[in-house]
């Protein structure tokens, strides 16, 4: 949902070559995966590939190969404080001035950990930004601040995770016991309301269509590029 529209975007506006940084993991791989097939298929080429284990200090020689291989676009699917780390000294190299930094799994929780001049013109693809200008967007972050106060971070995982708490909590009504099959069984098939849309779970694989944005960090906030709209999740379950 989220590869498939942004690989294209990113070629369309920033350049067809690609760096993927990722921390060493499954879900980086998975991604990167779907990157380098969007990538092709958008006619890029990735230049080159690289895996971090956690609690890195020093990302010279990765900056170095980054600069190294002339990509456009460096795909960053570091997570957590190695991926602030890696930033800081990516930006402090250079980085930004040569290469389009495109962040997967980045959100509003990141910058604060970074300055203006490291966050300024980061752009990332997401389900939901705090400064989207739709009504759900702004009743959902009024709604968070009014309970944790207003300088409360309501970013793309508070979506997720609110959103994915009201599921269990209604499929534990519409089930009317609590029992995990029968929970399992009664979350899917009806939709909610989240900071971007509607929402609902597949029936066949319990996965969620949802409404995708892609957004740039400027003067240290979300703003946002383009309204996807509606993605449809690739059918997750094989029969």
């Amino acid at each position: 949902q989220w590869v498939s529209p942004f690989i294209p975007f990113l070629e369309q506006h920033y350049g067809d070559t690609f760096f993927l940084f990722g921390s060493d993991y499954v879900w980086p791989r998975k991604m990167n995966e779907a990157v380098r097939k969007a990538a092709e298929q958008a006619g890029g080429r990735i230049v080159g590939e690289e895996y971090t284990p956690f609690g890195v200090k020093d990302f010279t020689s990765t900056v170095r190969k980054i600069e190294q291989s002339g990509a456009k676009v460096l795909v960053l699917d570091v997570v957590g404080a190695d991926a602030i780390t890696f930033v800081k000294q990516f930006v402090a190299a250079g980085g930004k001035t040569r290469t389009k930094l495109a962040w997967l799994g980045y959100s509003e929780n990141y910058i604060p950990g970074l300055t203006r001049d490291e966050s300024e013109g980061i752009v990332t693809v997401a389900n939901f930004i705090s400064t989207l200008d739709k009504p759900e967007a702004r009743a959902f972050v009024a709604k968070v601040r009014k309970r944790f106060g207003e300088r409360a971070i309501v970013s793309n995982t508070v979506d997720a995770h609110y959103m994915l708490t009201r599921f269990f909590v209604e499929g534990v009504k519409r089930a009317g016991v609590v029992n995990k099959e029968k929970i399992i069984d009664s979350v899917t098939g009806f939709p909610l309301q989240s900071g971007n849309g509607m929402v609902r779970l597949r029936p066949e694989d319990r996965h969620a269509d949802l409404n995708v944005v892609i957004a740039e960090t400027r003067s240290q906030k979300q703003v946002l590029l383009k309204d996807l709209g509606l993605v449809k999740a690739a059918l997750q379950c094989k029969t």
